[in-house]
């Protein structure tokens, strides 16, 4: 339902000539960047998807593995909590330290989505962002050969999970209309 930025960087469609730029003009009016949230948009669109993915789980042959505060009829939400993706700076895993400061910040740690996000939400296109996590983070894995071979033994249920959701949500946005 939110992203946290490690590193924030200048990304924006301000630039853009139909939108305007950071500049102020001689007239000496300029533009403030705000990335706007919809919080009715957004519950809109988390029903729908959660509607359209139903069928993900069983098609997925016990592929998927629920999250803490996850069943079934809930997924792919996490109910009850407002749930923080953190950005970091890749590619690479982050430190342990890392994911120990990230634990009072957010819920999922990745490399990608946030600046999708920031741009998507500036120009005010739903955006939902469903993760696949395959590894329990750097220094947190209980995997016996550690955090990379976790990664490496989850590439292909990853994969399969993906394909089914990706599948899913073509023929759902598709055939089931807002």
């Amino acid at each position: 339902e939110d992203y946290y930025m490690v590193t924030p960087s200048a990304m924006t469609f301000w630039g853009h000539p139909k939108i305007g730029s950071f500049q102020a003009p001689e007239e000496g009016v300029g533009r403030i960047h705000y990335s706007p949230a919809d919080p009715e948009m957004r519950k809109d669109w988390m029903t729908r998807i959660q509607r359209i993915l139903q069928a993900v789980p069983g098609k997925a042959n016990g592929k998927v593995k629920f999250a803490k505060g996850q069943s079934a009829s809930s997924w792919p939400l996490v109910q009850g909590e407002e749930m923080v993706y953190v950005n970091t700076v890749g590619p690479r895993f982050e430190t342990r330290a890392e994911i120990r400061s990230y634990r009072g910040i957010g819920h999922v740690v990745g490399m990608t989505a946030g600046n999708e996000w920031m741009l998507c939400e500036e120009l005010q296109v739903p955006y939902f962002l469903l993760c696949c996590c395959d590894n329990a983070c750097n220094g947190l894995s209980k995997h016996p050969q550690g955090a990379l071979q976790e990664y490496l033994d989850n590439k292909q249920v990853v994969a399969d999970v993906t394909a089914a959701v990706v599948y899913q949500l073509v023929d759902g946005l598709t055939n089931d209309p807002p």
